[in-house]
């Protein structure tokens, strides 16, 4: 369902359903109608925003350890092609290690700028702009400073004198620095990704056979949800599958359409 739902993601997005960052309500209609008929599922909106939220969760952990903000405790073995952490040091990310992460190239496309820059962060353009509205602000205060006598003409331009001063500090603390050549900073974080989204390819087959990913509650409820039981029949479903993760993987990697009857037998079994 994942990669069905982040390629519809790509597409709306290639699009323009995505205006500011938020898919429009069109676009859910679409993505919908595209993923009930592709993968004969009885999908809403709500299901997609839930996990939409998941997705964007993992991502951003595996974002924020690549780029650096979270590098610390972690490392690479190129032997078991797994990611290394610090048990004691990173205690809410020791999963990371034996969690596959899938679709990472389309997930940069759909999150990786408003991960690196933020939502509402303000551009240097705004901030140049807010700058010179403001020294032209100071300067018609300048003008105003006039005084018929001596005394206060001398008092006026000590004003003056410190208000251009004032403006000289804060133009030099503004004023853009040279970036590094030939590469940015930014074209150097995302190389750095790229290496190892690339890693985490060559990995994902090793770590397929070596680990069991078991599934958490909120997991198994998502892939429930769809299948069509009634609302008093999911909790004794979620509470059997969460203590046989076999079944659940079983049951999970079958045809949508067939997934309530080999719940049922398994869970028949299992009694």
């Amino acid at each position: 369902m994942d990669a069905a739902f982040v390629d519809a993601m790509v597409q709306q997005q290639e699009k323009g359903n995505r205006p500011y960052g938020k898919f429009t309500s069109q676009a859910y209609a679409n993505m919908v109608e595209e993923l009930n008929k592709k993968l004969t599922m009885n999908l809403t909106k709500s299901h997609l925003k839930n996990r939409l939220k998941t997705l964007k969760s993992t991502f951003s952990q595996w974002y924020d350890m690549f780029n650096g903000i979270s590098l610390s405790g972690f490392g690479w073995n190129a032997d078991t092609q797994l990611i290394e952490a610090d048990e004691e040091s990173k205690p809410d990310a020791v999963a990371l290690k034996t969690k596959k992460v899938a679709h990472f190239e389309q997930m940069l496309v759909l999150f990786a700028r408003d991960r690196a820059s933020g939502e509402n962060a303000e551009t240097a353009k705004e901030r140049n702009a807010r700058l010179e509205n403001q020294r032209v602000d100071d300067d018609e205060d300048d003008i105003q400073v006039v005084s018929p006598t001596p005394e206060q003409n001398s008092s006026a331009k000590k004003c003056k004198t410190k208000k251009r001063k004032l403006v000289d500090e804060v133009e030099k603390e503004v004023e853009p620095r040279p970036q590094p050549e030939p590469e940015t900073f930014e074209t150097k974080i995302m190389n750095v990704v790229g290496d190892v989204a690339n890693a985490m390819r060559e990995g994902n087959k090793i770590l397929e056979r070596a680990y069991h990913h078991e599934l958490t509650g909120d997991e198994i409820y998502q892939e429930l949800q769809p299948m069509g039981l009634e609302a008093h029949e999911i909790p004794g479903a979620l509470k059997y599958l969460a203590r046989n993760q076999a079944d659940t993987r079983t049951l999970f990697t079958c045809p949508m359409n067939i997934r309530k009857d080999i719940l049922k037998t398994i869970m028949g079994a299992g009694k």
